[in-house]
C-alpha cells in the first residue's frame, strides 16, 4: 500500500522485490487519490517503475473517502476504485488460492481412488480371465512385499530424508553464521566512522534492520530447501512404490518476537579525575621548569613566553589525546554491545532452526510412513480379495462382477471429477494404473 502523493521510490521497489520473493501473489494499492489531483500521472509512473524493475504486479488506485461516501451515493463506488480492488483480489488472490486447494484435494482423492481401483481391477481380471488368476495373485504378492519394505528403516526414501535433513541443517547454519558475520563487519565499520555518543540510536535501528533481514532470508532458505527435500523424498517414494502423489509440507513457523533486545549502550569515561590531575600537573610542571631555568640565567621574560607556549601546546595535545582515547573507548563499547546482540540472536536462531528441522523431519517421516502403511494395507486387502474371488463359484463370480462393475463406474466418475479439478487448477492429469 502506497499513497498517491508521490511515485514509488527506490526503497519501495527494493522492498517489493523482497515481498514478491516470499509472496508471489501481490497487489500494489495506491491510496488517497481524492487528495492528490495528479494521481493518474503518479499511477502511470508507478506502473512504469514496476515494469522497469521487472515486477509484473497489478496496480489499483483507491479512495477510502469516496468509498465511505458511496454508502449514500452508489455512483461513487466505481470512482472509489474499490470495485476494481475487489476484482483484483478475487482474480489474483482468491482464485489461485482456491485452485491450489482444489488441486491438493484432487491429489488426495486421486491417491485414494487409485488404491481402490487396484483391488477392483485385479478382481475383474480374475473373473474375466480365470487362467490369469495365478499371475495376478503373484503380482499382488510382490506388490505387498514391496509395500512392506517401504515402512522399513532401510527404505531408500528414509535414507534420502535423513541425509537431506543433515545437509539442510548444515547449509542453514552456515548461511546464518555468514549473514551474522557480515552484519557484524558492517556495523563495526559504521561505528568506526561515527561517534556512538551521538549516532548510536541510528546505528541501533540500522543494526536491528540488518539482523531482521538476515533472519528472514535464513528462514526463507530453510522453507525453500525443506520444500525441495519433500519433493526429492516424494520422487524416491514414488519410484519405490510405483504410485505418484505430492506431499504438502506445512510452513515452519516464522521467528516470533522472542529475539533478544539490544542492550542499552552506557557511555562511560573511567578515570576522569585522575586524567584531570595528570593533565593539570603536566601542563603546569614542564613550563615551570623551563621558566625557572631561563630565569636563572637572566632570561625571565623569554622564559615566561616560552613557558606559556609550552603550557598551551601540552594542554592541547593532552586534551586531543584524551578525546581520541574516549572516542575509541566509546566505539569499543558500542562494538561490544553490537557483538553481544548478534551472538544472542544467533544463539536463539540456532535453537529455532534445530526445532524447525526436527519438525520438518518428523512431519515428512510421519506422512510417508502413513502412506507406506496405506499402500501395504491396500495391497494386502487386494491380495485377499483376489484370492477369495478366485475360489468363488461361477454364480458367485457373476454376482461379484456386477458389484465390481458398479464400483468401477463410481471410480470413473470420481476420476473424472478429480481430473476436472486438476484442469481448472492448471495441473497436469495423472496417468491411471491398471
Amino acid at each position: 500500500v502506497t499513497d498517491a502523493a508521490q511515485a514509488l521510490t527506490a526503497p519501495e521497489l527494493e522492498y517489493l522485490h523482497t515481498v514478491v520473493e516470499r509472496c508471489p501473489r501481490t497487489i500494489v494499492v495506491v491510496t488517497k487519490i481524492d487528495l492528490h489531483a495528479p494521481w493518474r500521472r503518479i499511477v502511470a509512473l508507478d506502473r512504469d517503475h514496476l515494469r522497469t524493475a521487472g515486477l509484473d504486479l497489478p496496480v489499483v488506485p483507491v479512495s477510502s473517502f469516496l468509498r465511505l461516501r458511496a454508502a449514500t451515493d452508489s455512483s461513487l463506488n466505481a470512482e472509489s476504485g474499490f470495485a476494481e480492488l475487489v476484482s483484483a483480489l478475487a482474480l489474483h488472490i482468491v482464485r489461485p488460492t482456491t485452485q491450489k486447494a482444489a488441486a491438493a484435494a484432487a491429489d488426495e482423492i486421486g491417491y485414494v481412488v487409485e488404491q481402490l481401483a487396484e483391488q477392483n481391477d485385479a478382481e475383474q481380471a480374475v473373473i474375466e480371465q480365470s487362467e490369469t488368476a495365478a499371475e495376478v495373485i503373484e503380482r499382488l504378492r510382490r506388490s505387498q512385499q514391496a509395500a512392506a519394505q517401504l515402512s522399513a528403516g532401510t527404505a531408500s526414501w528414509q535414507q534420502i530424508l535423513s541425509d537431506g535433513i543433515q545437509d539442510l541443517g548444515a547449509d542453514v547454519r552456515h548461511d546464518l553464521e555468514e549473514g551474522m558475520r557480515e552484519v557484524l563487519r558492517r556495523v563495526e565499520e559504521v561505528i568506526d566512522e561515527s561517534d556512538p555518543r551521538t549516532t548510536w540510536p541510528q546505528t541501533e535501528g540500522w543494526l536491528r534492520t540488518q539482523v531482521a533481514k538476515v533472519v528472514v532470508d535464513n528462514r526463507t532458505l530453510l522453507l525453500h530447501r525443506a520444500d525441495d527435500l519433500a519433493a526429492a523424498v516424494a520422487a524416491r517414494f514414488e519410484m519405490d512404490s510405483g504410485r505418484g502423489f505430492t506431499v504438502p509440507l506445512g510452513s515452519v513457523d516464522d521467528v516470533q518476537s522472542n529475539l533478544p533486545e539490544i542492550e542499552a549502550l552506557s557511555i562511560t569515561s573511567p578515570g576522569r579525575m585522575a586524567f584531570a590531575m595528570l593533565a593539570t600537573r603536566s601542563t603546569l610542571y614542564i613550563p615551570m621548569v623551563v621558566f625557572s631555568v631561563l630565569s636563572g640565567v637572566g632570561l625571565a621574560p623569554i622564559g615566561a613566553a616560552i613557558a606559556v607556549g609550552l603550557g598551551l601546546g601540552i594542554g592541547r595535545k593532552i586534551l586531543r589525546d584524551e578525546a581520541t582515547r574516549q572516542l575509541a573507548n566509546r566505539r569499543q563499547q558500542a562494538k561490544g554491545v553490537a557483538r553481544s546482540y548478534i551472538d544472542n540472536v544467533a544463539f536463539v536462531l540456532r535453537k529455532d532452526t534445530l526445532d524447525a528441522l526436527r519438525a520438518a523431519e518428523r512431519g515428512l517421516r510421519d506422512e510417508f510412513q502413513a502412506r507406506a502403511r496405506a499402500i501395504h494395507t491396500s495391497s494386502t486387502l487386494a491380495l485377499r480379495a483376489v484370492e477369495r474371488t478366485a475360489t468363488m463359484s461361477a454364480d458367485q463370480q457373476s454376482s461379484r462382477a456386477r458389484t465390481l462393475s458398479e464400483a468401477q463406474a463410481h471410480i470413473a466418475r470420481v476420476r473424472s471429477t478429480t481430473e476436472q479439478l486438476r484442469r481448472e487448477a492448471g495441473q497436469p492429469e495423472v496417468s491411471r494404473a491398471g
